[in-house]
């Protein structure tokens, strides 16, 4: 369910939806026309290639939400259309009504834009989040310090290098790189042949190879840091 769930948010189903009624109304009036199969071919395959390259790659269903919107807006003309239709057979007392509810729509539609921009700013839960990210960050580089690369004076601690140490896997997105080594799936890391330590909720069951090193409490949860044996 959280799959198709992300498969309809995908299709930015404010337009969507009404693009939806509108394909099935001029398939049934006969509008349709090759032009347009071509575009629904391309939304329908730009979403099944999708899921497919994820399924081959990771064995798994996942449908990724930020890579179907912008094919979504593909569909979009159908929505217009069908509004332009609309406004068209309406009387002249009703198309001031469908104007005023237009541009609410529209400030509708912006705030719902800025929403999530706004969440990740000001929201509880992310700036739990950023709390948790700059304290595993700071652990991981006190238990793995870097070198200074040879021919540079200023090392910058936040520059991403590729292939530098330490690989972490860690339900943390991203957390290895920020600390300047890399990442390794957290799901697929077994037995931990391929990495150099775990970053893991506390509780959390500690694989076999690993040995815990540093315990740290940062966002209202607490975390252990691991290193491979």
């Amino acid at each position: 369910m959280t799959e198709l769930y992300a498969l309809f948010r995908g299709m930015y189903p404010y337009f969507a939806l009404p693009a939806i009624a509108v394909i099935v109304w001029r398939i049934r009036r006969h509008l349709w026309t090759r032009a347009e199969t071509v575009i629904l071919g391309a939304i329908v395959l730009h979403a099944l290639l999708l899921i497919l390259q994820v399924a081959l790659a990771d064995h798994k269903l996942y449908v990724s939400r930020r890579y179907l919107l912008p094919a979504a807006a593909l569909g979009f003309g159908w929505t217009a259309w069908g509004a332009m239709e609309v406004y068209r057979h309406l009387s002249r007392q009703f198309r001031i009504l469908a104007l005023v509810a237009g541009a609410v729509l529209a400030l509708f539609l912006l705030w719902d834009g800025m929403v999530p921009g706004i969440k990740e700013r000001y929201g509880a839960a992310k700036a739990s989040k950023r709390a948790v990210e700059a304290a595993a960050v700071a652990a991981i580089r006190a238990e793995w310090p870097q070198p200074q690369p040879p021919g540079e004076k200023v090392w910058n601690p936040d520059h991403y290098l590729p292939r530098r140490r330490p690989v972490i896997a860690s339900p943390l997105r991203g957390i290895g790189a920020r600390a300047g080594g890399r990442d390794y799936q957290f799901f697929i890391a077994g037995d931990g042949s391929r990495v150099d330590g775990w970053l893991l909720p506390a509780g959390s069951r500690i694989p076999a190879a690993a040995e815990p090193v540093r315990r740290f409490e940062a966002g209202g949860q607490s975390w252990i840091l691991l290193r491979r044996k």
